[in-house]
């Protein structure tokens, strides 16, 4: 298909509220239905990983730098469209994400991962529920 290899990292936005508000067992709940929407927008041959605590991240191979962000962002809609069901409530969720691309000057996972990471902070800055792509700034 052409295109690169590219790192989207996630987020769950107020997470932590979550687990201190309604418990653990409403936040598992919760980060399963959110894998769940993630891995319906994603192709079969993508990768996604829960990364640790709300984190996931997600590897596609075979998509240019238009069709990655179309991804992240139909991922995003689709976690925030309607709540999660989680111990009898339903929990509005949102998600920020950022994405990074496997170039030369990068050269390894490990770099690339780390790129994702710094965009994913550009995005909870920025105001949370939003995808950043890494510019290299």
């Amino acid at each position: 298909e052409g295109g690169r290899l590219a790192v989207i990292m996630m987020d769950l936005d107020h997470f932590k509220k979550v687990n201190d508000q309604y418990g653990h067992l409403a936040g598992d709940e919760v980060l399963s239905g959110v894998a769940g929407r993630i891995s319906q927008i994603m192709r079969p041959y993508d990768w996604l990983a829960r990364y640790g605590g709300e984190d996931f991240m997600a590897l596609t191979i075979g998509l240019w730098e238009d069709g990655v962000g179309s991804l992240a962002r139909r991922i995003g809609e689709a976690v925030a469209a309607r709540p999660f069901p989680a111990q009898g409530r339903e929990l509005p969720i949102t998600i920020s994400l950022g994405v990074a691309f496997l170039t030369p000057e990068v050269g390894s996972l490990d770099g690339v991962i780390h790129r994702a990471d710094l965009a994913l902070y550009q995005a909870k800055v920025r105001g949370r529920d939003r995808v950043e792509i890494f510019d290299g700034v």
